[in-house]
């Protein structure tokens, strides 16, 4: 499944989007984190309490092809959007916090744009490619 990292401070947390928003259902769904709202086309997930390897954290600008079995060591919280909420989230859909003891290596599930070109611009259900 692939994620654009949008932006990142040091290996704390970062601001990641998907190329389809099916991605982010299955991952929504896989995870249990609740009722998916379709009519809901937020895709941003805040990725929070990171520990990297030094240097190998996640990049802004850069796309990431992460593996399923990645988020095992997680804990996922909906980020619901609500007027009437005190402080709704307008850009984020996905709270995910990591749990884990170990320093992380995202810099192995970094992706070339050819293969993104690729495989964004043959699915129609895709966001065009930045």
């Amino acid at each position: 499944m692939y994620f654009y990292c949008e932006s990142k401070n040091d290996s704390d947390y970062a601001v990641l989007d998907v190329n389809k928003l099916i991605n982010l259902e299955n991952l929504w769904e896989r995870n249990k984190v609740g009722f998916w709202n379709t009519s809901d086309k937020r895709s941003m997930i805040l990725v929070k309490g990171l520990k990297t390897i030094k240097y190998r954290g996640f990049r802004a600008g850069k796309w990431y092809d992460l593996p399923d079995n990645l988020w095992e060591s997680f804990s996922f919280y909906p980020e619901e959007f609500s007027y009437e909420k005190k402080n709704p989230s307008m850009i984020f859909r996905l709270l995910i916090i990591y749990k884990g003891t170990e320093d992380l290596d995202f810099a192995q599930f970094r992706v070339d744009e050819e293969t993104l070109i690729n495989e964004t611009f043959n699915s129609k259900d895709s966001k065009r490619f930045r």
